[in-house]
Formats: structure tokens, C-alpha cells, sequence
């Protein structure tokens, strides 16, 4: 089960009540300028490789783009 996430950061694909893939982030304000920090991507593994991370982050850009936002990013770190 997700903890409540604020839908307005987040998007998701469902079958059958079972969550598929989904995307959450946050969008901080700074000097007037709105940006999106993608901070989860987390796809089922058995169906990686067929899109279900592409068109959830494809509907969180429209999402975001409506609300203004200028910038997506995505912090990465690399295993040590």
C-alpha cells in the first residue's frame, strides 16, 4: 500500500487495483520560479520494457506544464 500521496505531484497506471507503475515528486517554489523534483519512479518489475513508465511521466508533464512549471529534474545517485 502507498502512503497518501498529494495526486497533484504524482501520477499512476492501475489494472485490477494493482498499481503498475507510478511517479511522485514535489514542486518547491524558489525566487518565483516553479520547478519539479521527480524524487520515485518504481515500475513492476515484470513489466518493465513496455511503456509503463513513459506514459505516466508523459501525463505528469502535461500536469505540470498546466501548472507552470519550468523545470523537471531527477537526482540520481550512483551506487558506492
Amino acid at each position: 500500500m502507498l502512503p497518501n500521496i498529494s495526486l497533484s505531484n504524482s501520477t499512476q497506471i492501475e489494472n485490477n487495483q494493482n498499481i503498475l507503475s507510478f511517479l511522485v515528486g514535489e514542486t518547491p517554489q524558489w525566487n518565483g520560479v516553479t520547478s519539479y523534483y521527480l524524487k520515485e519512479i518504481c515500475i513492476n518489475n515484470k513489466l518493465q520494457r513496455h511503456g509503463l513508465g513513459k506514459k505516466p511521466m508523459e501525463e505528469l508533464e502535461e500536469k505540470l506544464k498546466n501548472k507552470n512549471v519550468s523545470a523537471i529534474y531527477l537526482i540520481t545517485q550512483q551506487k558506492s
